[in-house]
């Protein structure tokens, strides 16, 4: 794992001097601290910082080819990179280390850049600069485990794994892009390609880039599978069985390393899989590790450290501990492409506590977007029964769902009934992800200030729901499909990845994801959307594979979540934070939002006759974030757990 960055200059004769790219590198360390390096020349140059798991002595980045004409970095882990070297080797290439950055210098010159791309298997973001052809390729993984930004500038492009990299540039501009503040606001989270800013991009997962003396283009290298026909390819037998096997393979590919690992544990089905797979593969000592809350209804540390007594492993666990606002000053300069989801701190001290003990952690994200985890597909469920009825009473429904008060308990019978009536005020069109929306259409007339409104026009949040489908060019009529895909095109990638690679960056922890095995996804995404969620029981065909594997009170858990009492937090700890937001500078320096309905929502949440935790948060996050990004230069992003040791910058990557 690391931090990646480079330039590319449009003029092949004009060097890429080391300064900017040491600039960039720094605002990485926290990313990389064991390591760090630049390959500086005449038409583009790449820097790295590292975090050493495979080959730890050997594995300097970047690596180039024998006569230096090729070089690559690499954030992410290449799980086949020892097949991949056997082959290159039987074509006559002569590797120096047995790192797998090291297989994109090779691949590239065998096969070129979509070659290359198609054969990588695991997570990465990777990059390779072919000084001969003055070509700069970019690489995100297939489903978007690993970031990857890239922006303009008046010479040509920029990139790196986060936007504070790019904005260590000084040609790299800090316009507002409206498209994303209003598509943050609406989804907690800005889709690829945009994000906040104008002149930043993300690459879409399963996307390359080539710039060249051609251009800048992009284009996907892999697209999920149609969805199944009439027909299962699959008894349900055989499926749990594939599934299952497939988890197993998945998992121990991703055991490869140098360096101690452990797991994230929550308790619930994924992550006690995952636990499962490395009990049964040999992994001596097995730490897990997990976090806890005094709110009984947020608390799973006692479901995590009984499966971890179940599987023999040596389980930690941390409470809540540090101060919300202590918190938060320590979690926003990682945030720099801001998500609104709360999980980001436990995320965050669950991966402190990891990080005490070993370099790289497994984790169970995913299984809820590739099995059918959420309530919201529930609740899709009967909105579809419901179908006539809720276009009739949709707007009535969203009225009374908002006049309910809110409970303090996470979940409830109460609290769930008054999102669902919320819920089935939004377009039918989102599906279930009317059920994700925090700010509806109509709210916005009375949210946005005349600049955002301005700036928008009549661009509507809707389109990129459109856009995520038409990626994969399938026509998707079954409406649990349609969610599943959109989550693994949207809500995975730029939400719950996004949270895990920031927060786990954060103190300098691998994380990886055996439930997000291209492999895996692409069997789960051709079977029957019935054998994901049947009736009322979700994950159904998972829960199949799993059986034999898990005590059967995991199984029969109700999913909680991975969350936080956010709503009392805004009301006692963190309540300065929103209580200035009508004279920060969302309303008053950039016309943004407006403050009436700024101090509307303050009041209503204060008093409790509302839950506004949602908006009032992602409004936190943008205020801080305009401050951060377009008032300040490069931050010094430390790791907050242990200081970096130390490591070497060199000129020419040697």
């Amino acid at each position: 794992m690391c931090g990646i960055a480079g330039i590319w200059h449009r003029d092949r004769q004009r060097p890429a001097e080391p300064a900017p790219l040491a600039a960039m590198a720094d605002t990485l360390q926290h990313r990389g601290p064991d390591d760090r390096g630049l390959w500086a020349g005449r038409g583009g140059g790449l820097a790295a910082t590292r975090l050493s798991i495979v080959d730890v002595a050997g594995g300097h980045q970047p690596l180039t080819s024998e006569d230096r004409q090729v070089g690559a970095v690499l954030n992410g882990e290449i799980y086949n990179h020892r097949r991949l070297r056997l082959e290159l080797e039987a074509a006559g290439h002569t590797f120096c280390t047995r790192v797998d950055t090291e297989v994109l210098v090779h691949g590239y010159e065998a096969w070129g850049p979509r070659g290359l791309a198609e054969r990588l298997e695991g997570m990465f973001a990777a990059a390779v600069y072919d000084r001969a052809a003055h070509r700069l390729v970019l690489i995100r993984d297939r489903l978007g485990v690993k970031p990857l930004y890239h922006g303009t500038t008046a010479a040509g492009l920029v990139f790196g794994s986060e936007v504070k990299a790019l904005l260590a540039h000084r040609d790299v501009a800090r316009r507002l892009d409206a498209e994303g503040i209003d598509l943050f606001l609406t989804l907690e989270f800005t889709p690829a390609p945009r994000t906040l800013l104008a002149d930043v991009r993300k690459l879409v997962a399963g996307t390359l880039l080539v710039a060249d003396e051609r251009g800048v283009r992009t284009e996907r290298y892999w697209r999920l599978p149609p969805p199944a026909g009439a027909e299962a390819p699959a008894t349900p037998a055989q499926a749990a069985a594939e599934v299952g096997a497939r988890i197993e393979r998945s998992v121990e590919d991703r055991l490869m390393a140098d360096v101690p690992l452990g797991a994230l544990l929550s308790g619930g089905i994924d992550s006690s899989s995952v636990v499962r797979c490395m009990a049964r593969l040999g992994v001596d000592p097995l730490r897990t590790f997990s976090v806890g809350f005094r709110e009984p209804s947020y608390d799973e540390s006692v479901h995590a450290e009984a499966v971890a007594r179940h599987f023999g492993a040596c389980h930690h666990a941390a409470g809540l501990v540090p101060r919300a606002v202590e918190l938060v000053d320590r979690l926003l300069p990682f945030l720099d492409d801001p998500i609104g989801d709360f999980s980001i701190f436990p995320t965050y001290l669950v991966s402190c506590l990891a990080r005490q003990h070993v370099k790289v952690v497994l984790s169970g994200d995913g299984g809820d977007e590739v099995f059918g985890g959420y309530d919201t597909y529930l609740a899709e469920k009967l909105a579809q029964r419901l179908a006539g009825p809720a276009r009739i009473a949709g707007r009535a429904a969203h009225r009374l769902g908002r006049r309910m008060r809110p409970r303090e308990a996470k979940k409830g019978l109460w609290n769930l009934s008054r999102r669902f009536l919320e819920g089935l005020g939004h377009p039918a069109h989102f599906g279930h992800m009317r059920w994700m929306l925090f700010l509806a259409a109509a709210d916005k007339d009375e949210a946005y200030g005349p600049a955002l409104r301005e700036g928008l026009g009549d661009f509507e949040a809707a389109t990129v729901l459109d856009e995520a489908l038409a990626g994969d060019g399938h026509t998707v009529t079954d409406p649990l499909e349609r969610s599943l895909r959109l989550d693994l095109r949207l809500y995975l990638p730029e939400n719950i990845l996004l949270k895990l690679d920031r927060m786990s960056m954060a103190t300098s922890l691998e994380a990886r994801v055996p439930l997000l095995d291209h492999r895996l996804v692409e069997y789960v995404a051709q079977l029957p959307a019935r054998y994901k969620v049947r009736g009322l029981v979700r994950k159904w065909i998972l829960r199949r594979a799993v059986a034999r594997w898990l005590p059967r009170r995991v199984l029969a858990r109700r999913k909680t979540g991975f969350s936080i009492p956010m709503k009392t937090w805004l009301r006692h700890d963190l309540r300065h934070l929103v209580e200035g937001l009508d004279g920060g500078a969302l309303v008053r320096e950039h016309g943004l939002v407006a403050g009436a309905w700024v101090r509307r929502l303050v009041e209503e949440h204060i008093t409790g006759r509302a839950d506004h935790a949602h908006r009032l948060w992602s409004l936190v996050m943008l205020e801080a974030w305009l401050g951060a990004v377009l008032k300040a230069g490069p931050r010094d992003n430390r790791n907050p757990v242990e200081e970096n040791p130390g490591g070497r910058m060199t000129r020419d990557g040697r």
